[in-house]
């Protein structure tokens, strides 16, 4: 599989909203989809939507379930 370039941030920048773009790659959603989901989310647990608490969260109600790798 080659690399295929993919930004769906509408000012095509690439800095702090990493989380956002790869869950728009992931769950075919617009970048604005996304950013209001993922705040949305961050709303109900009063956290910031970018934080660490708050996208997985999402993915979680999103039907995704986190598996930790044993060491």
């Amino acid at each position: 599989m080659a690399y295929v370039y993919y930004n769906p941030n509408p000012e095509h920048d690439d800095d702090i909203d990493c989380v956002v773009r790869a869950i728009c790659k992931l769950l075919d959603l617009s970048w604005e989809e996304a950013y209001i989901e993922i705040c949305m989310q961050g709303y109900y647990v009063h956290r910031i939507p970018i934080g660490n608490t708050v996208w997985p969260l999402y993915l979680e109600s999103r039907g995704f379930k986190r598996y930790d790798i044993s060491r």
